[in-house]
């Protein structure tokens, strides 16, 4: 079988927004662009797939902040990659800055984004942590992890 020399073309180069890069400078693909792992159903692939932090019941009040918004809410559970906040709405993408006092430590201020939403709260993911945050995120977590 003889291949025909067809000229292959490069897709298109997309733009890459800062949040699409690893620490190391590699392109990593966003929530919405992930394969959907086969065999398991959406609704749960999307937990399945993104859960890499175990999660920490919390019930911990916090205080969330947009443009034009500053509420009170409650986190029902935290991770080392973000947390569930009940009683707020926000739409998928929103950013978010969540102010998590964790006991006996210090008073987190977290830049966040929306990553789901649903009639109870919304799950928000970091937008990155400083040492000192991740830190004090490690102490509150590590003796409550299963």
């Amino acid at each position: 079988m003889v291949s025909s020399p067809v000229a292959k073309r490069k897709p298109e180069p997309r733009a890459v927004t800062a949040r699409e890069r690893g620490d190391d400078g590699q392109e990593i693909a966003p929530h919405h662009l992930r394969a959907h792992t086969p065999g398991v159903p959406e609704f749960l692939d999307t937990d399945l797939r993104e859960r890499q932090h175990p999660r920490v019941q919390a019930n911990l009040p916090v205080q969330v902040r947009a443009p034009g918004l500053v509420r009170m809410a409650v986190a029902e559970d935290l991770s080392l990659a973000g947390l569930r906040v009940l009683g707020l709405r926000a739409p998928v993408g929103q950013a978010l800055t969540v102010l998590l006092p964790l006991p006996e430590d210090r008073i987190l201020t977290l830049r966040c984004s929306v990553v789901r939403q649903d009639a109870t709260g919304v799950a928000v993911e970091y937008d990155g942590l400083d040492w000192e945050d991740l830190f004090a995120l490690a102490r509150y977590l590590h003796p409550r992890l299963p």
